[in-house]
């Protein structure tokens, strides 16, 4: 008998133990403390006494996955104020759904530990439920996994009719009921934990990087991805090739990831389509244990554009040679033929204001645009004041400038397109003045 007792109390222990073990990852406190200073806010039309409490209940309070929210995703408390006082339909719909994520540590962990089953180098990562500004649903940031918990835990009864014109794209998320997949996007992060970072680089590492993660989640979790562009993607492959292929060494991402911007497919992030597709028929074709496979998929270094373009023509998903369609590419792109009123790299200008014209070398499309700090840094910007545009030709691009003098300034134009879809070589504008 009491063997039999200690043998219960053993087995209590386990469990005990490892549920403290595996809910420990998982940090939710940042819900709580919004909503303390929520309720405080909407009791006052006090502005300073809302910001102040903002801040006493809220942000001095934010555990290191909300300080990493604010940072990755730029959410100032101005927009925190600003959303509970235009949304708060939305934010009595919501409230309970938030207070969810204190439930959520067995969907997440059951799918991490089906990750570690496809992949046993799986590192720890530590899994923060946080309020964002309607910014991301989740986000992966060296070894956390941050989630947007007012994107995330979204269903379709929650009341987004405030969000108008589907702003920040809540409207269409909530159909998603992106509550329900839960799971899978914290493996789809996990995932990202794993990965070496991406750093930049052109649109085809990036699609990688994403499309591996949805790849590779669904491998692990057993269920197909939901993510719209996946099941359109199928059905329009030829199509979004097409287009993509005239892209994918850009440095920008325009509507292929992480935006609802308008464009031919109406089909927002067909970048994950993109990458996911290449890391199938990788693994398909893989021969011996399938496990390697996934193990190769997560290390690729995304930061290394060669490297993955390496990868892609050894999987042969182009009908055409990589390193062909980069010839056929770098041959396309536009160059800047001339800049008035002054010489590139003149150490003699004139202080004062400038009109300042930039030609290129054939028609762009004006939708696209970038104007970047140079070397130098914020101090030495050449500093729009006045953005006139584009004039009929499309070649020639307007804007004005004030020169201080005896200063160095410069400017690294970037983004800018032809109408084919291949940008500009960045270029840099360095001037001293007088």
């Amino acid at each position: 008998m009491k063997i039999k007792t200690l043998l219960i109390a053993l087995v209590s222990l386990f469990f005990s133990c490892k549920t403290e073990t595996t809910s420990k990852f998982i940090s939710t406190e940042d819900i709580d403390n919004y909503w303390n200073a929520y309720d405080k806010i909407v009791a006052t039309n006090d502005t300073i006494l809302q910001r102040k409490y903002l801040e006493e209940e809220f942000i001095s309070k934010a555990s290191l996955g909300q300080k990493t929210m604010f940072r990755v995703r730029n959410c100032t408390p101005e927009e925190y104020l600003e959303n509970i006082i235009n949304y708060p339909q939305y934010w009595n719909s919501i409230r309970e759904n938030t207070f969810k994520s204190k439930t959520l540590a067995p969907e997440i962990n059951a799918g991490l530990e089906k990750l570690k089953r496809s992949y046993p180098d799986l590192k720890d990562a530590k899994v923060y439920f946080t309020i964002g500004a309607f910014k991301t649903g989740g986000t992966a940031v060296d070894s956390l996994v941050v989630f947007g918990t007012e994107k995330q835990l979204l269903d379709p009864t929650i009341n987004t009719s405030e969000f108008t014109n589907n702003a920040f794209g809540m409207t269409s998320f909530s159909k998603t009921n992106p509550i329900k997949n839960v799971g899978f996007t914290a493996v789809h992060e996990f995932v990202h934990t794993q990965q070496k970072s991406f750093m930049g680089g052109n649109l085809l590492s990036a699609c990688m990087y994403e499309g591996v993660a949805e790849f590779v989640a669904e491998k692990s979790y057993g269920e197909l991805s939901k993510e719209a562009c996946m099941s359109y993607g199928k059905s329009n492959k030829d199509k979004i090739l097409k287009e993509f292929k005239k892209e994918m060494f850009n440095s920008s991402y325009s509507y292929w990831l992480w935006s609802s911007a308008p464009n031919q497919f109406n089909h927002r992030d067909l970048g994950y389509f993109i990458g996911h597709s290449i890391a199938e028929k990788f693994y398909n074709e893989f021969q011996g244990d399938k496990s390697l496979a996934i193990k190769k998929l997560i290390e690729l270094d995304y930061s290394n554009d060669e490297a993955i373009i390496e990868f892609v023509e050894e999987v042969k998903y182009f009908d055409e040679s990589l390193i062909e369609l980069k010839r056929v590419y770098d041959e396309n792109r536009p160059t800047i033929e001339k800049i008035e009123p002054f010489e590139n790299f003149s150490q003699t200008v004139e202080p004062g204001k400038k009109l300042v014209k930039i030609t290129f070398s054939e028609e762009m499309d004006i939708r696209y645009r970038g104007f970047d700090y140079g070397p130098l840094g914020a101090d030495n910007v050449l500093s729009i004041t006045n953005f006139i545009g584009f004039e009929e030709d499309k070649k020639t691009l307007t804007f004005e400038v004030e020169l201080k003098g005896n200063k160095r300034f410069q400017v690294l134009l970037t983004k800018f397109r032809n109408k084919s879809g291949a940008e500009i070589v960045p270029y840099l504008i360095d001037i001293k003045t007088k």
